[in-house]
């Protein structure tokens, strides 16, 4: 049963992902859109191998983990439709006490959250799969189609965005830059949190632009669902995009003046953060993160820790913590921090993108023609990510996944660079410029 729920399931998402090529990418042909998601699905698989027989002592990885938590929230389902359904919804208070035996086998319906109905990642996350394995019978290479497929329309509509804000460049230089990042091709094609969040970033900047061009309600429609999928799954990547979402739909399209935009709207944030109860009941939040996170990590023994800043309670501590932050976002694990297969995967990641960084500023010249409202969108969201997660984060591992959001729209960003001139194309296309 299992190998014929995986074929029905990749004929069905392929249908899906091929549809929505024609709409979203129509120069792409389905042969390489038929490649990138093969590679996706082969990298999913890859992982969730590693961590069920590699990492034998793993066997609590986040990707083992929510596919047994789902596949044991589904027993609520033959039990009664109805309250799995509420339970899906969040409704009647999850009926913690008469399935409080069930939850107590799961490792992520933790127990100090009973009674909430916040948006709450990691239960989102067992609800979506658990809905995926009633769907597909619980095999897992079912879901890692399924997930995969989420991610795969993700890059589409984030594709999709790059071309209608003005970037002239070859979809498919595109398409390959959110998509073969070795994290992002990783982490967002297995069933993780990964998987829908790039679905959900992929659907907020496409619906930016769209807004941003023609107030339309698919536009909106876009817009806010993507921002509903990242504030469920992913609730730090809606926050760190929702400022410069809204910059870029409120910028003008001259550059003076839009540059004078963004530089009052830095200092103004510097100013909320420094000069305000607000900003300091923020910082707070993030320094409260922070420590969370290194006790997590102490109690889990994770492997290849890290020294995390600390969060800049004053504004002459911020250069240093920027600084030490984003090293830790873009350049762990170090060399000798590496232990495992995976740390050594992310090694060779951080250093390939190092070396695209380092062309793109030596041939920085092939930006000067962007829009650069959208520049600035890129830029902004993978700023105030880099730094959230370099000022949270105590392990190198989960550094490699959390910077999925940013590889995926930095990574074509900085591929422009690379490309042939004659892949820029002008015709036929209106941009916001």
């Amino acid at each position: 049963m299992g190998w014929i729920s995986g074929a029905v399931w990749l004929v069905l998402c392929g249908a899906w992902i091929m549809w929505a090529g024609r709409h979203l990418t129509p120069r792409v042909s389905q042969r390489w859109l038929g490649g990138l998601w093969a590679l996706k699905i082969a990298a999913g698989f890859a992982i969730w191998w590693i961590y069920a027989h590699y990492y034998s002592d793993e066997k609590t990885g986040d990707i083992i983990s929510y596919h047994a938590d789902g596949l044991e929230l589904r027993k609520i389902f033959w039990q009664s439709p109805l309250k799995y359904v509420q339970v899906l919804l969040g409704m009647h208070n999850n009926y913690e006490e008469e399935f409080a035996p069930l939850y107590n086998t799961m490792r992520y319906w933790y127990e100090e959250w009973k009674g909430s109905n916040l948006i709450i990642e990691p239960r989102n996350m067992i609800r979506l799969s658990s809905l995926v394995g009633l769907l597909t019978g619980g095999w897992i290479f079912s879901h890692i189609v399924v997930f995969s497929c989420l991610a795969m329309l993700g890059i589409l509509f984030l594709t999709a965005g790059f071309r209608s804000a003005g970037i002239f460049s070859d979809e498919r230089w595109l398409m390959a830059g959110a998509t073969l990042a070795p994290s992002a091709l990783a982490w967002t094609s297995a069933p993780m949190r990964e998987a829908p969040m790039m679905l959900g970033l992929g659907m907020a900047v496409a619906g930016a632009v769209w807004v941003r061009r023609n107030l339309s309600f698919k536009a909106f429609a876009t817009l806010l669902g993507g921002f509903w999928w990242l504030a469920y799954f992913k609730t730090h990547v809606a926050l760190t995009l929702f400022m410069p979402v809204v910059l870029y739909l409120l910028a003008p399209a001259d550059r003076r003046q839009a540059l004078v935009l963004y530089g009052g709207s830095l200092l103004a944030l510097l100013i909320f953060l420094y000069a305000t109860p607000s900003g300091a009941f923020v910082l707070k939040v993030v320094a409260k993160k922070r420590i969370d996170f290194i006790h997590v990590a102490e109690v889990w023994e994770a492997r290849s820790r890290i020294p995390v800043p600390e969060v800049p309670q004053r504004l002459e501590q911020l250069p240093q913590s920027v600084a030490h932050a984003l090293t830790n976002t873009f350049f762990q694990p170090m060399p000798w921090r590496v232990k495992g297969l995976l740390d050594s995967l992310a090694l060779g990641e951080n250093i390939l993108f190092s070396a695209l960084l380092a062309l793109s500023l030596w041939r920085i010249w092939r930006f000067q023609n962007l829009p650069l409202n959208f520049v600035m969108l890129v830029v902004l969201f993978s700023f105030f990510q880099a730094l959230l997660i370099g000022l949270t984060t105590s392990v190198a591992g989960a550094i490699v996944r959390y910077k999925c959001s940013i590889l995926a729209i930095l990574t074509p960003f900085l591929l422009l660079s690379l490309q042939p001139k004659n892949a820029r194309e002008t015709k036929n296309l209106k941009t916001d410029e």
